[in-house]
């Protein structure tokens, strides 16, 4: 937790600030750099205070994401709500959940059912706005890791869970729709089987604005690209860049990572697939 007695003279007057734990790892720069600048003593510093609700958003994602907790807020702003439209029929969703490291998950709002993709924290402030949105029919998850709270979101909204078989076992409720391979769910939804990130890394194909790709954590952002990234736990590697290679012949366009998201302007990559072939062609150093 940042200290305001330790905030950095070159802070701006107002909510945010810098304190001297600040390492200068650059994310707070990334995420809102209208707000947050670098000083050549080598640390960041908040040299203009945020007025919009989405700047607010921006600085609060900053702040939370600090892996060092060194910016902190001397009072609150009112932000956005719990739920921020992405695209048209499309919302990114507030209240992280701790069990899912923070994951960024989605709703798609839609005729017949509206779809969660991983799970955010089973908050009080953020139910009532779900169900403002339309019957919660599906719920799919990306890969385990991004289970979170996922049986209270079953009861609640009677909602059926869409997760590959080979870690449906987590879930201690039933999996409705336990699939395996690359199929068409619906008209509008396909699912793929991606693994090497975990064994049952997956995505999620909305075939709406060109083509939404939902890819957990298969693809993670570096640079201006979305791209696979090595982890010491991660399943398989080389099978990993393989699926990353074979999603470019599936038809999308924007990708939504289910972390990172909020160190991207938009909260969601545009032209992601042209980025993520040109990232590949060139080369570029994906995982350690």
């Amino acid at each position: 937790m940042a200290r305001k007695d330790l905030r950095y003279p070159q802070n701006v007057d107002g909510v945010f600030y810098v304190d001297r734990k600040c390492i200068d790892c650059e994310r707070c720069r990334r995420i809102a750099p209208e707000h947050f600048g670098w000083d050549e003593a080598g640390h960041s510093w908040v040299f203009s205070q945020p007025e919009t609700p989405e700047a607010i958003a921006a600085c609060e994602r900053a702040k939370e994401t600090c892996p060092v907790g060194a910016i902190g807020a001397d009072g609150h702003l009112e932000g956005p709500p719990p739920i921020r439209q992405l695209l048209p029929g499309l919302f990114a969703l507030g209240h992280p959940s701790p069990l899912t490291d923070d994951a960024d998950a989605y709703l798609i709002v839609r005729p017949d059912g509206n779809v969660l993709v991983d799970l955010p924290a089973f908050h009080q402030d953020l139910l009532p706005q779900l169900q403002a949105l339309g019957d919660l029919r599906y719920i799919f998850v990306t890969h385990e890791d991004t289970l979170g709270e996922v049986e209270d979101f079953q009861l609640h909204f009677g909602a059926e869970v869409i997760m590959h078989e080979s870690e449906a076992d987590q879930v201690q409720l039933a999996v409705a729709h336990a699939f395996t391979g690359t199929h068409a769910f619906a008209d509008d939804l396909q699912v793929i089987h991606t693994p090497g990130h975990t064994r049952g890394s997956s995505c999620l194909l909305w075939r709406r604005h060109g083509g939404c790709l939902f890819v957990g954590d298969h693809l993670l952002p570096q640079g201006d690209a979305l791209v696979p990234e090595r982890f010491d736990w991660t399943y398989d590697w080389d099978l990993q860049q393989a699926q990353a290679r074979a999603l470019l012949a599936e038809p999308w366009n924007h990708a939504f990572p289910a972390h990172g998201a909020g160190e991207l302007p938009r909260g969601f990559l545009p032209k992601a697939k042209a980025r993520l072939e040109a990232a590949l062609s060139s080369g570029v150093r994906t995982g350690a």
